[in-house]
């Protein structure tokens, strides 16, 4: 088969999925393509054989580790619509984004927007009136083109920022062993230690509006940042590094993103720096979701729109397991707890042990949703989410379900 080499460069800002087959794609990020393993490509023939020669970066299951026939440009981002992530491989063949994501991110986006444009119409608030990206640009600050890169330098440390921990047992997004690992393998990551911080960052009192438009990775406290009490607030449990979180930020929502690890935290501060957003309204939390939910139900903290990305299993940074099928539902009482009267939620899964419908019954049984308000007209919808070669085939990523109020 001829294909036309120019094809795989010809997409220089977006994700593109080119093949897969035989337990491995082929993906263009921005034009920088690469074939790493896909465990849902596992059974399927490949279809564009000549492509697979025509690589930039593979990554070896087997000796889990990279082999570069192009170095990976460190500015390279890839343009989600109304934000840019960064890529970067990691050890575990990885790059940084789940593009599987994208429909799910402009749900975030849209759902926000409509969140804040209610917000303004019951508070008289101006402040959140519009997203907070600047008019004509959607992903970066005014006078800064989407090619442009911060100034801070921040972006020039994002190969440490993605580098995964040293010991954490690569698991694949069905839970399951595999040398090719997966995003979940850095749950085991160590929490971010007080030495690391600064005195006054330890200080609840401290977290205030300079530490956090300075972006500072903080431990929880009680205070969920008063300047920006203002807009409507989201969740981001289950962080990772942050495409869901911007997602909502650029929709004009203040957010507390959560993640165990604190390179994955790290990343998320990034990410926002990439886009010219170190002043955004973000709290970069390292901590374990359940426990993290918990606290905020006992300070009766309210979220308009909470985001769950959870693995199939792995260990907090204080040891303690996670396994979905046992923990998962705790999970999701404390978050429902949480929600306010207009909410909007989104649980995606990747993983045999849990489905959609079993996530639909629980959440429409007498311990889910009705405990909010039983009045309340409460929209339920589930999808697969994939991706999509030019010629139609589909590779599976999991499932995502999405409740919201009317």
């Amino acid at each position: 088969m001829n294909i036309d080499k120019s094809l795989l460069r010809e997409n220089q800002t977006q994700h593109e999925l080119i093949d897969f087959g035989e337990g491995r794609k082929l993906e263009s990020f921005a034009g920088y393509v690469v074939d790493r393993p896909s465990p849902a490509a596992r059974g399927s023939r490949r279809q564009q054989k000549e492509a697979w020669r025509h690589v930039d970066a593979c990554y070896d299951e087997k000796q889990r580790k990279w082999r570069f026939d192009r170095p990976c440009p460190s500015d390279l981002l890839i343009d989600c619509g109304t934000f840019n992530m960064p890529v970067r491989p990691t050890p575990y063949g990885h790059l940084g984004l789940f593009p599987e994501q994208a429909s799910n991110w402009r749900w975030l986006n849209s759902r926000a927007k409509q969140c804040c444009r209610g917000h303004l119409s019951a508070e008289g608030d101006t402040l959140v009136s519009q997203p907070i990206h600047p008019p004509g640009f959607e992903s970066c600050r005014e006078g800064q083109s989407r090619d442009s890169k911060p100034t801070d330098g921040t972006t020039a440390s994002a190969e440490a920022v993605f580098a995964e921990p040293r010991n954490a047992e690569p698991r694949n997004r069905e839970g399951k062993t595999s040398e090719g690992g997966s995003r979940q393998e850095s749950f085991r990551q160590e929490s971010l230690s007080p030495d690391s911080l600064s005195p006054d960052s330890l200080n609840p009192d401290s977290l205030n509006r300079d530490s956090l438009n300075s972006g500072q990775i903080v431990h929880d406290s009680a205070d969920q940042g008063a300047p920006f009490q203002n807009r409507p607030w989201g969740l981001n449990l289950f962080g990772y590094t942050g495409a869901s979180t911007l997602a909502m930020v650029s929709g004009g929502m203040a957010v507390s993103h959560v993640d165990a690890a604190k390179p994955n935290v790290q990343a998320c501060r990034v990410a926002a720096s990439a886009n010219g957003w170190q002043a955004s309204p973000v709290r970069y939390l390292v901590d374990d979701a359940l426990k993290f939910a918990r606290r905020e139900v006992r300070r009766k903290r309210k979220y308009e729109m909470i985001v769950l990305d959870p693995p199939a299993y792995g260990h907090s940074p204080a040891g303690k397991a996670w396994r979905l099928e046992r923990d998962l539902w705790p999970l999701l009482d404390s978050c429902v707890d949480l929600l306010s009267d207009s909410f909007s939620l989104l649980i995606t899964g990747h993983s045999p042990e849990v489905g959609p419908d079993e996530v639909i019954d629980y959440l429409s049984g007498k311990q889910g949703l009705t405990k909010i308000d039983p009045g309340l007209d409460i929209k339920i919808e589930s999808a697969r989410s994939g991706l999509k070669t030019r010629s139609g085939r589909w590779l599976d990523a999991g499932f995502s379900v999405r409740v919201w109020t009317a």
